[in-house]
Order: C-alpha cells, then sequence, then structure tokens
C-alpha cells in the first residue's frame, strides 16, 4: 500500500527526491464542491503543483481543469478561433463559463475592462496571506491597465536576443534602423541573426510593439515605418532557410560569426552560462522594433478569476497556493523566473 515516487535532481549536482505516496481507502476529495479553471491545455508542471497541493490541502473545494480543445474545438481557421472565443465570451456573459481562466490565448485585459474578469490587485489586497509587495514588479504592475490586475502567474522567461556589446554597443534600445547600420560592420562570414523566415522576422517586428501602431480606428502604420519594417525583414530573413539550416547557432554565436543569439532565458544561471560562453561582455536587447527594442516576458502558468464566479475565496485561496513558496521551488527546479521576490533571491 506504498508506492515510491524518484523525483531527479534537476541540475544534476543535487540529491534525488524519495516521495512516499501512501495509499487512503477514502478519497478526501468526494463529497467536496467543485471549481473549475478553463483553458486550452491547462496543464503545466505549476498548475498540476498547485492542484495536488490545494486538492490535498484544507479546503472545502477541490479543483479540476477543464480542457478547451473539448469545449471551444479550434482548428488553424481564424473563423474557428473567432467562434470559439464568441462561443467563450458568450458563457462567461451567461453564467456559464468557468470559475478561473488560464493559458496565454486568453485576453485578460480586454476580458477585464468589459467587466469579465476580477480585479486581482484589490481582490489580492484583501487576502492577509498574500502582500504583493513581496513580489517582483512584473507581476504587480497595472499600468496599461488604469491600475487594475486582471492576471498573475507564478513564473516566467525572458526571451530576446543576446550580442557583444563591443560590436552592437551598451545601448539597448535596439530600432531596426540600428541594425540596418549595423551592416556595414558585419564581415563577409557574419550573418546578424540566426536564420529565419522573412516573413516570421518581419511579424516578430510588429508583433511585440504592436500597441504602438493601434489607433482608435484600429491598426495604422506610416509608410516610413512600413519600409524601414520590410527592409529589416528583406536583409536579415531568409526565402528559404533549408540552405542555412546546418548551421550550429552556439558554435557560431561563440566564435563571432552570429551577432544576435535568439534565447529563452530562465534563470540567473543561464544567463550566466551565456555571458561565460562569448568572447567579450553581453548584453541582453529584446526583440528589435520601428522605436526601440521589445522585451519580452513570457509567463508561465498565467491565470485570471471570472467576475461571475460564487466561489471567489476558493478561487483566492487556490492563487495563495499557486503563489505559494512550495510552487516557487517548483518554477525554479522547472527553469523558470520565480515572480516571489524571496524565492527569485535564493535563485540567484
Amino acid at each position: 500500500d506504498t508506492m515510491i515516487r524518484n523525483e531527479f535532481s534537476i541540475d544534476g549536482t543535487s540529491s534525488d527526491k524519495l516521495i512516499l505516496l501512501k495509499h487512503r481507502d477514502a478519497d478526501p476529495n468526494a463529497n467536496k464542491k467543485v471549481i473549475t479553471i478553463g483553458g486550452y491545455s491547462p496543464r503545466t508542471a505549476l498548475m498540476e503543483q498547485a492542484i495536488y497541493r490545494y486538492n490535498t490541502g484544507d479546503h472545502d473545494y477541490r479543483v479540476q481543469l477543464v480542457d478547451y480543445y473539448d469545449v471551444y474545438p479550434i482548428g488553424g481557421d481564424a473563423a474557428e478561433l473567432a467562434q470559439a472565443n464568441t462561443g467563450m465570451i458568450n458563457d462567461m456573459s451567461n453564467g456559464k463559463g468557468d470559475d478561473m481562466y488560464t493559458g496565454l490565448e486568453m485576453d485578460y485585459d480586454a476580458w477585464g475592462r468589459n467587466g469579465l474578469l476580477m480585479d486581482l490587485s484589490a481582490f489580492l489586497a484583501e487576502d492577509p496571506n498574500i502582500s504583493m509587495d513581496n513580489y517582483l514588479p512584473i507581476l504587480t504592475d497595472t499600468s496599461g491597465n488604469d491600475g487594475k490586475l486582471y492576471k498573475v502567474f507564478p513564473a516566467f522567461s525572458i526571451c530576446g536576443y543576446v550580442g557583444y556589446q563591443d560590436k552592437i554597443g551598451k545601448d539597448r534600445d535596439l530600432t531596426v534602423s540600428r541594425v540596418l547600420d549595423l551592416s556595414d560592420t558585419l564581415q563577409p562570414d557574419q550573418i546578424m541573426f540566426p536564420p529565419v523566415y522573412r516573413e516570421n522576422l518581419g511579424i516578430g517586428t510588429l508583433l511585440y510593439r504592436f500597441d504602438s501602431y493601434l489607433t482608435d480606428d484600429g491598426f495604422s502604420i506610416s509608410e516610413k515605418d512600413f519600409t524601414d519594417v520590410l527592409n529589416f525583414a528583406d536583409s536579415y530573413g531568409f526565402s528559404d532557410i533549408t540552405s542555412v539550416q546546418d548551421i550550429n547557432i552556439g558554435q557560431a554565436y561563440v566564435t563571432g560569426q552570429l551577432l544576435f543569439q535568439e534565447t529563452i532565458i530562465g534563470s540567473p544561471m543561464q544567463y550566466w552560462n551565456l555571458e561565460q560562453s562569448g568572447t567579450s561582455e553581453m548584453v541582453y536587447y529584446g526583440v528589435p522594433s520601428v522605436y526601440d527594442s521589445a522585451r519580452i516576458c513570457f509567463p508561465d502558468t498565467m491565470i485570471g478569476i471570472s467576475a461571475g464566479t460564487d466561489k471567489p475565496e476558493a478561487c483566492r485561496e487556490f492563487l495563495e497556493v499557486l503563489l505559494s513558496e512550495e510552487v516557487q521551488e517548483t518554477a525554479v527546479q522547472n527553469g523558470k523566473i520565480p515572480v516571489l521576490k524571496s524565492a527569485f533571491e535564493n535563485q540567484i
């Protein structure tokens, strides 16, 4: 009636962890009410950890995940995406939605501004077990939403490009024009970016600064800005990458053949390893755009609470677990940056 589960060491330096799982005849969740979390493929390592701790803790409810691929099926067609989104919003408006929502696909801020999600800054401020002052500003930043917070996440990574400051400069505001000017410094055997299709390079330049082109009438970009984006994508993107797919990106960066290396940084150790792999001092620049460079935060297990839930206290208790030190430790083990300041300092 005992199972031994072996948790292997993540970094290869610490000991493995042995967990003894005891069998119980009675299901502790049998008579508990359910709160639901909906999303597309909502099961992540941090979500699993939080649900396990919540469902085995002293709570009146249990958490259950709802996969939206079953409820609001989508394919690659734009019409299907719009239909699924409409179905979600209709159910939320009619009180038929889930208690919480998770996933990067959700438009939390727009839903929150339309009264479909709770303001978590006010909601969590009333919780004596959570002090938002204990978390990194990246979690609590509400500058774009009139002082309101519609989603939280226990961990994140940083995406973008790194490069050598002696070749590129210390200025982190990396515009497409500045990158084009760097072309004059390239040696015959050097390339600016890892091989990528022209379309994708141009889309990324616009996408991560999309709010710069949004007006009351919709999307609008000047002819000059659009020309700069096209020149940037045409200069450093490829129409066919099969001829350059054999390039060893890490080796090209270390030897100086590649000026910018695309990277996802999930810990100070990863940043340090990148610094040590180069030939001179490194700078994290982000993704070039027309006006500056975008520093991309890639959240892990983002979540918001429905304004229509009739179980707000149970949802608050779950967020306590999701943002707890125990789940933060799991975030570090999974190569993510934790949002709790003390956990981040321990990670460093």
